[in-house]
């Protein structure tokens, strides 16, 4: 099972191929905004270097955002052509669930914590989630607050953004790491029951402006 994975919901673009578990190859671009050229031309030299065809992919795993419009529309319009042409398999996770996922998985906490993205635009997209030992879900809808609106509580926040993170309750990354976008699909195929009903083939962005 070869798996493509890529992230262009940032400033930066993040590609991992992986056959079953391990980790084949890996390319983080800091070239802000550059998505547009060089998202295809990347996956291409991994491809040439490890001796496979995009025949040869078995599933698209990407992410839907919140994220950049140009960055969002990119990933997702290469994720529809693979579809229609190879018929590969296409799994678009959004970002809020991939914290939310990072935190149920890897740190083992438990309870009520707010997903904290930068939305690039002097604004923080915020969402709920409520997590136990068997599963998370969302508790409220995304919304968005000015940055000079944002209070510091006690609640605890996962996400990208700075203002969180030297908090002592908070967890701060910066990008989506692709080996927990792997694991989580993995986990969405076996039908654990820690995460919301969603259909995560269907290819729908939700952009920022930055």
């Amino acid at each position: 099972m070869l798996n493509l994975l890529y992230d262009c919901s940032g400033k930066h673009l993040n590609i991992a191929l992986y056959q079953q578990n391990k980790l084949l190859a890996k390319q983080n671009i800091c070239e802000n905004h550059r998505h547009s050229e060089l998202l295809v031309s990347s996956i291409d030299k991994i491809l040439q270097s490890n001796k496979i065809s995009y025949s040869d992919i078995n599933k698209v795993i990407t992410t839907t955002g919140p994220g950049s419009f140009t960055g969002l529309r990119v990933g997702l319009t290469f994720a529809k052509i693979l579809k229609l042409t190879k018929q590969t398999k296409i799994m678009a996770i959004d970002n809020f669930s991939i914290y939310a996922y990072w935190y149920y998985k890897y740190l083992k906490k438990n309870g009520d914590i707010y997903i904290a993205l930068d939305s690039g635009n002097q604004q923080i997209y915020l969402a709920k989630y409520s997590i136990n030992t068997n599963k998370f879900y969302r508790k409220e809808q995304s919304f968005a607050v000015k940055f000079a609106d944002f209070k510091i509580s006690d609640s605890v926040f996962c996400g990208n953004i700075e203002q969180i993170r030297n908090l002592e309750k908070s967890y701060y990354q910066k990008d989506i790491d692709l080996q927990i976008l792997q694991q989580m699909s993995n986990d969405l195929e076996d039908s654990k029951p820690f995460t919301e009903d969603c259909d995560y083939s269907i290819l729908q962005p939700q952009y920022t402006i930055f």
